[in-house]
């Protein structure tokens, strides 16, 4: 649920230029293996559930674009 409310609020500021699909293989790869390292160090963690604990070191800062150009 975490997951995806953070997904969201990627792809309302999509005019920020930060919910490219580069971005989004990043993240949710990232995300992977902070999933599978919690699950190796504590086998009573609940299984196939993304937690706050796996995203919560990504911090949603707004930052606009850059132009490019005149």
């Amino acid at each position: 649920d975490h997951l995806s409310v953070y997904i969201q609020a990627m792809k309302k500021a999509n005019t920020y230029g930060l919910a490219s699909a580069r971005t989004m293989k990043f993240l949710s790869n990232m995300i992977y293996d902070k999933y599978l390292f919690r699950m190796s160090q504590s086998p009573d963690s609940p299984r196939g559930v993304v937690t706050l604990e796996d995203v919560d070191e990504f911090v949603w800062t707004e930052s606009p674009r850059k132009t490019i150009g005149f």
